[in-house]
């Protein structure tokens, strides 16, 4: 299944590897388990050449373990998510499957513009000078276009809060093992703005800080569903989409 889930998924890792250093490590701890437990029996002076001998081997093992470890968690966390069997199979998103329509698609008699064009027209947006300021991505909202960006956020909110959700303003930097546990780790790693010298990345999204606002806790099922929702400057290069996404 797993190997199957590779393929689909054009996912490189190791799999044969990833069983086989997972193997090593377990019959590793086992040793170094029996090794310790072994060790806390030795007592007095007639025992000293026997646990120095102990010792030798223990830190061996452990270092092995060490080894083992950091190639077993390496190879383990580049295995992609698991999929659900309807899942379409594609190499990108024209594979994609449609499975309903909401609403009548508008039709013009002239060629549509996006909505940089129109915001750049209408002096609500002004992306050259956000240009200068920053770089490509992050333009300047102006005037009706700041107040309609808080208008939408404010509709939304509401929407949300009238459905039973708490608003949040999270951090808008992360922890390294944060974007691994929501998933964005190690695979958008060139998506992420990280912070140089720091354990830490500026957020992609509101998700990986709502998602990690309950690590490492354990929820009773009696206080499920937990519903948040934050509105956050969201910082991702996009490395290779040349504006698509903005588009």
């Amino acid at each position: 299944m797993i190997r199957e889930l590779c393929h689909k998924r054009f996912s490189d890792v190791d799999v044969e590897r990833l069983i086989e250093v997972d193997k090593q490590l377990r019959e590793t701890t086992v040793k170094l388990d029996a090794l310790r437990h072994e060790q806390k029996k030795l007592k007095g002076p007639e025992n000293r050449e026997k646990g120095s001998q102990l010792k030798a081997e223990i830190t061996q093992l452990e270092d092995i373990s060490k080894d083992l470890r950091t190639e077993r968690d390496s190879l383990w966390e580049k295995l992609p998510n698991l999929l659900a069997p309807d899942t379409p199979e594609g190499n990108d998103d024209s594979y994609n499957v449609e499975i309903f329509k909401w609403g009548q698609l508008p039709s013009f008699d002239f060629k549509a513009k996006t909505h940089e064009v129109i915001g750049s027209n209408l002096g609500i947006l002004d992306l050259q000078r956000g240009v200068n300021v920053a770089s490509s991505g992050f333009p300047f909202w102006k005037g009706d276009g700041a107040r309609m960006v808080w208008a939408i956020f404010s509709l939304a909110q509401d929407f949300l809060i009238q459905r039973g959700f708490i608003p949040m303003l999270t951090p808008i930097l992360a922890k390294g093992r944060t974007l691994f546990g929501t998933g964005y780790l190690p695979f958008f790693k060139d998506d992420i703005y990280k912070l140089e010298n720091e354990d830490l990345c500026l957020i992609g999204t509101s998700e990986q800080t709502l998602v990690g606002y309950h690590m490492d806790e354990i929820i009773p099922a009696s206080s499920l569903p937990l519903l948040y929702c934050a509105c956050t400057p969201c910082f991702r290069t996009e490395a290779g989409s040349y504006g698509k996404e903005s588009r």
